[in-house]
């Protein structure tokens, strides 16, 4: 039985106030692959988790938080930075993004479309551009295309990256929660 998944929402907010204290923050960028059951994938070389440290200057404790939500279970998801330039799934059309870094964060299966009952499931933007946020410049969908669903949060630079299922939610935190 084919299983659909189908976005229902994308929502940008802040937490609270940022906290500053006088340390350089150094952070991780964790790259992170569950499957569709959730739990961590395995890949060629058996990795499912890779940290690669990222210098931060800034000195406050905060965070941007992007959250997917879905009509079901959390299909499977990947979530990593690449560089640019970056192309639409699919068609291989350039994509500007705004910011200096891009978080790529990649569900499958997942669709915006419901084949069996022939009714577009998310008639949300296709791009936000947020105002407020500590890193996300610019959040916008690549890709819907073969059971792959692509969006790429245009950042202003690579910092931590945690990502949490809620139930039929993927919650992204972009820095750290003060």
């Amino acid at each position: 039985m084919r299983r659909l998944l189908a976005l229902l929402a994308v929502s940008m907010l802040v937490l609270g106030a940022c906290s500053s204290d006088d340390d350089d923050d150094v952070a991780a960028e964790t790259t992170t692959t569950r499957d569709a059951a959730g739990s961590p994938s395995t890949t060629a070389d058996d990795t499912s988790t890779t940290t690669v440290p990222a210098t931060t200057t800034t000195t406050a404790e905060c965070a941007d938080i992007i959250r997917f939500e879905f009509t079901t279970a959390v299909p499977g998801f990947s979530i990593d930075y690449q560089p640019g330039p970056i192309v639409a799934d699919g068609s291989g059309d350039p994509v500007e993004i705004a910011g200096d870094a891009y978080l790529v964060i990649r569900f499958e299966p997942a669709y915006t479309f419901n084949f069996e009952t022939s009714v577009e499931t998310y008639t949300g933007p296709n791009e936000f551009v947020p105002s407020g946020q500590v890193y996300v410049a610019e959040l916008e969908k690549t890709g819907d295309f073969e059971a792959v669903m692509t969006w790429v949060a245009g950042v202003s630079a690579e910092t931590a990256v945690d990502a949490t299922v809620d139930g039929t939610a993927l919650v992204v935190t972009l820095g750290s929660p003060g």
